[in-house]
């Protein structure tokens, strides 16, 4: 079995056993901060912003369109996941539902199913499952979603993974208020769990929530075993922890939570800096390791090359979206990354 199909298989393995404004509350933390702390902060948020705020660097060219696209490995190996034992009197959880109590056990104890379906933290909080059943557009889901729509679409898994289709985003329609109950409602909640990890030449500063910082260490350790430009593409980074909005938007970046990396700026493409076809689609463009991409994947980080929308540099921890996510075998045959 090649070292990354294991890696990924061990993982499944694990979770499946259980193994720029800011509020007057968060300038007060702030103020009340280390000044270097403090300065060391702006400097890597700033860093961190300036790259989807001012586009690709000038040295990048448009990818060779006559070479051949990159391909993510598959994983023949992966299982699918266990569902959650239920009463046999008690209605089946929605789908989706069991990965997310599979990939948080410590934080998600149990679901609810029916026409009242909820998933149950620990703390006893219930947080309905579809409480807008109505069909929305792509935009509206996106700004207003729930945890139906949050799990709706399938991550998929493997080498031959289609080129997303239109608005294809899975990961990116994120309900809010899941995210900020697991890891903080603010930034000062947030930086309350951070912990700085080295990464190539930098320090960064991720959640200890969920062991993201060890998983994010392991990976590096991986990548540092690299050599050559798989190494220097996997240590670049233009950041983890940053408070922001996505820009154009009142919604939270994934960053907010330090749960999310960027890496492999000089070889990553953002729909954005792109313009659309005459159809109004964006053409997906990627130059991003396949590599790097599995060995991330392998540790429960999703991949933004995998969306429509793509961010080719970002990954997020994620481990719910792999645990649910869709293998080779249940795409119909078309054009892959």
């Amino acid at each position: 079995m090649p070292p990354s199909h294991a890696r990924f298989a061990v993982f499944l393995c694990w979770v499946l056993v259980g193994c720029t404004q800011r509020s007057p509350e968060v300038a007060q933390t702030q103020a009340a901060a280390d000044p270097a702390e403090v300065k060391a902060e702006e400097s890597e948020e700033q860093a961190l912003s300036g790259f989807l705020l001012a586009g690709p660097p000038g040295a990048l060219t448009a990818p060779d369109t006559a070479s051949e696209p990159t391909r993510i490995a598959a994983d023949p190996t992966a299982a699918e996941p266990t569902p959650e034992v239920q009463d046999e009197t008690a209605e089946a959880l929605p789908p989706g539902m069991s990965c997310l109590l599979q990939a948080y056990p410590e934080q998600l104890c149990s679901g609810r199913g029916g026409t009242d379906a909820a998933l149950i933290w620990c703390d006893g909080t219930e947080m309905l499952w579809d409480s807008q059943p109505e069909a929305r557009d792509f935009e509206e889901l996106l700004e207003h979603p729930d945890l139906a729509d949050m799990m709706a679409m399938s991550y998929p898994l493997g080498p031959d993974a289609p080129i997303p289709a239109e608005n294809e985003d899975p990961g990116r329609v994120r309900y809010a208020p899941f995210f900020a109950k697991m890891y903080g409602e603010s930034k000062a909640d947030v930086k309350k769990t951070l912990t700085k990890i080295p990464w190539g030449e930098k320090t960064l500063r991720v959640t200890t929530t969920n062991g993201v910082d060890t998983k994010l260490a392991e990976v590096r350790e991986e990548i540092e075993a690299l050599s050559g430009d798989l190494k220097k593409t996997g240590l670049s980074t233009a950041g983890a922890f940053n408070w922001r909005e996505v820009r154009g938007t009142g919604r939270l970046s994934s960053h907010s939570y330090a749960m999310a990396i960027d890496v492999g700026v000089e070889v990553s493409d953002f729909w954005n800096w792109n313009k659309p076809d005459k159809n109004g689609l964006y053409p997906y463009k990627n130059r991003f390791p396949a590599e790097i991409v599995a060995l991330f994947e392998a540790h429960g980080f999703i991949w933004g090359g995998k969306w429509y929308h793509y961010d080719t540099m970002h990954f997020e921890y994620r481990p719910d979206l792999l645990l649910c996510g869709r293998t080779p075998n249940d795409d119909a045959a078309g054009k892959t990354l």
